[in-house]
């Protein structure tokens, strides 16, 4: 064999990695990628048997090249590091927050605000609503998950993740999607330095409501003040406040649902600045008059319908509704808002509700399943409006450990309740008398709704 037959058979096998053979030549034809990279498809037969017994190795078929092409592509891609993109507030004045993608393979984009007053907050809240994020995956902030129809604080810096990382998964394009970046000008200064305390509202369990006044404007709010220490003796206030805070900050405007204002984030403390309703309570409105007339209670009435009804059409539920949480805008006009969302829930689905909760005098009879498989949804708001309605007729509670035996939660559960005489006499219609029957329904599946009982309100 000559030295040029030597050197030609070394090229060829550089090039295919094949025996030369006559029938076996390969033609290439240069191409190139989207992004310029140029390539080359390689035409060529079937290989044949060797000599010896073995087949020869086959050379790269034109889809195999275009799959090694994209991996060195992608790989040269990847070694180059990606720089997200910049905010840019100074061009986007009406955006209260940036979502800076991570990786280049999703879009940046501004967030707008839907009114000016959100520029004032302390704090975003980011969450799942059932008609938003279909992952069963979940979406995540800063690794924690958030579930369907929960919220949580945003701060910026925060990241975002839409899908759960898998041992397959890049960690670096998997955990970093995006990041959340907020104005310059957007942290505020303490609620101290904001406003002036000047006396309490009223005490509760968990919080204090105080009367505070705006510095800069004089206008009147009601701050509701947590202690942030009891978040580590009960763990599982802190969810229940930041459900409230996010159900509030949910909601559209409505008459008769109080409205949230700021919220200030502080190291010992949370404030949440509501709007001040100067009329108090109903409750004290109620026990000041003993009862109200029935012309009274029917426009208060239709107010609170129209509210329960708001709310459960967008699948929030009360679970607290009491005269206490009732406040007089004004007692001339007797205009009502419902306020203290504490224990108010967003229900997935159909998911329903297993917490025991809520005031004994006006707990539906379904809450106070002891048998284990407690389980509830939004009509138990619907029982808690028919104990008021009973209570502002007549100036007593329905139910009643002094009317014992049977106990108090046995008459809730048992729905044993009358309209005793001389106090229902002359009192109200038959037909007020019946919608407090259909109220007091111990059967949620056959209880008022919200919408029915306005309707009947109304007409009777």
């Amino acid at each position: 064999m000559s030295s040029s037959d030597i050197k030609q058979k070394q090229t060829n096998i550089g090039r295919s990695n094949s025996l030369p053979n006559k029938d076996n030549q390969k033609t290439e034809s240069p191409g190139e990628w989207p992004d310029g990279t140029k390539h080359y498809s390689f035409n060529q037969q079937e290989p044949e048997e060797e000599s010896h017994g073995r087949k020869r190795i086959q050379s790269t078929t034109s889809l195999e090249a275009r799959k090694v092409a994209k991996i060195i592509i992608s790989s040269q891609r990847r070694a180059e590091p990606y720089v997200p993109e910049p905010a840019q507030f100074e061009r986007h004045a009406n955006a209260w927050g940036y979502l800076q993608a991570l990786v280049p393979a999703y879009p940046s984009g501004y967030l707008k605000r839907q009114s000016y007053e959100s520029s004032t907050r302390t704090g975003y809240l980011i969450g799942r609503s059932q008609n938003s994020d279909f992952r069963s995956n979940g979406t995540f902030v800063n690794g924690a998950i958030v579930g369907a129809n929960q919220r949580i604080l945003l701060r910026s810096g925060d990241r975002i993740q839409l899908t759960r990382h898998t041992k397959y998964d890049d960690d670096h394009i998997c955990n970093l999607y995006y990041r959340i970046i907020l104005p310059p000008n957007f942290e505020v200064g303490t609620f101290q330095e904001e406003y002036d305390c000047r006396k309490i509202l009223g005490r509760g369990n968990f919080a204090s409501v105080y009367l505070a006044t705006d510095k800069e404007t004089t206008g009147e709010v009601a701050v509701k003040i947590i202690n942030k220490s009891r978040f580590e003796r009960r763990p599982k206030m802190l969810p229940s406040v930041i459900q409230e805070i996010s159900i509030l900050m949910s909601l559209e405007a409505h008459p008769c649902i109080i409205q949230i204002g700021k919220v200030f984030n502080e190291p010992k403390y949370l404030y949440l600045l509501l709007e001040y309703v100067r009329g108090g309570e109903l409750f004290d409105y109620v026990i000041k008059r003993k009862k109200l007339t029935e012309l009274e209670t029917r426009f208060i009435f239709l107010q609170l319908f129209c509210a329960i009804d708001f709310l459960h059409s967008r699948d929030i539920a009360h679970r607290d509704l009491k005269p206490e949480n009732v406040l007089l805008v004004d007692h001339k006009t007797l205009h009502v808002k419902i306020t203290d969302f504490g224990l108010a829930k967003m229900q997935n689905g159909q998911s329903p509700f297993v917490s025991q909760c809520g005031t004994p005098d006006y707990v539906a009879p379904e809450i106070l399943d002891s048998t284990g498989v407690r389980a509830y949804g939004r009509e138990c708001d619907l029982w808690s409006l028919g104990v008021m309605l009973y209570i502002c007729l007549c100036g007593f509670p329905p139910f009643n450990d002094e009317r014992a035996p049977p106990p108090m939660k046995e008459q809730i559960k048992r729905g044993l309740f009358e309209f005793p005489e001389p106090y229902w006499t002359n009192i109200a219609p038959e037909g007020t008398k019946d919608l407090i029957r259909k109220l007091l329904t111990t059967d949620p599946a056959q209880r008022i709704t919200a919408k029915r009982a306005l309707l009947f309100y109304i007409v009777i």
